[in-house]
């Protein structure tokens, strides 16, 4: 399988590698990329970035039921725990709580997959098999539940009590921008992670925010997807995910007893 072999910035594989050392966790790593503001160029106002890596844990591991491996780590300089709903910094992830989160509508890591190459590091496994446009179409695995994941997240933002204006304008500007993603799947388009001219005019403060019309957009946006609005319930790319997911295990096994076997020799 040959985890360790893939494209991009190996900083990134090492880093979560290095994770995965701290915590005593045998795995390897299959992809790592920016995420929320990092991945939007967005620089917060703590300097923290955000990345998630994706992590395949040993066969032993992964189907050990008293101590099966961690769903979430994050690093040592990371301002989150496992636990957090909304985590910041660089958090390593098991694949299969990866891929359970985004078929469940979680945005954060759909849009990892849609990160530029460039500010990712990606095994050689996972670019053929998941990230190979003749494979399989991105856009089967958003469902209804990406564009409540948008909504909740935009009407957290909106609806929030803040002390800093800096802050309140920044965080109205994201949900700004979180308006635009779940109006593209919606519409059956990818989230973009580009900014237009006018959304650059926002980012920047050229233009206010109407936090009142964004509001009243997302729980509109919010009412067509609860009531089907075109979209499927569950991702049509699930069956995928779970041919991926027997292909990783299946590589892994018999790498694994190939390794057994050179032992015994």
């Amino acid at each position: 399988m040959q985890c360790r072999r893939g494209e991009g910035d190996v900083t990134l594989r090492e880093r979560a590698e290095e994770v995965l050392r701290i915590a005593n966790v045998c795995g390897r790593i299959l992809f790592c990329a920016p995420v929320g503001n990092t991945v939007l160029g967005i620089t917060s106002s703590d300097g923290i970035e955000d990345h998630v890596a994706v992590y395949l844990p040993t066969l032993k591991q992964t189907f050990d039921v008293i101590s099966p491996p961690p769903s979430v780590l994050v690093d040592s300089n990371s301002p989150s725990k496992p636990n957090d709903k909304f985590r910041r910094g660089f958090q390593v992830v098991d694949v299969v709580t990866f891929f359970d989160n985004l078929l469940k509508g979680n945005h954060v890591m759909f849009e990892s997959l849609l990160a530029p190459a460039e500010l990712c590091w990606t095994s050689c496994i996972w670019k053929s098999q998941l990230l190979t446009p003749s494979t399989f179409s991105l856009s089967s695995l958003t469902c209804s539940s990406h564009v409540m994941h948008y909504t909740g997240n935009i009407e957290g933002l909106l609806k929030a009590k803040y002390n800093d204006e800096a802050k309140k304008a920044k965080s109205w500007c994201i949900a700004h921008k979180l308006l635009l993603q779940a109006t593209n799947v919606l519409n059956h388009k990818l989230p973009s992670l580009a900014f237009d001219p006018a959304d650059l005019e926002i980012f920047q403060n050229k233009q206010p925010v109407d936090h009142v019309a964004v509001l009243a957009k997302a729980q509109e946006i919010k009412k067509l997807a609860l009531a089907g609005g075109g979209l499927p319930k569950s991702p049509e790319g699930k069956d995928f995910v779970n041919q991926f997911l027997l292909a990783l295990w299946k590589a892994q096994l018999e790498e694994e007893k190939e390794g057994e076997e050179k032992e015994e020799i």
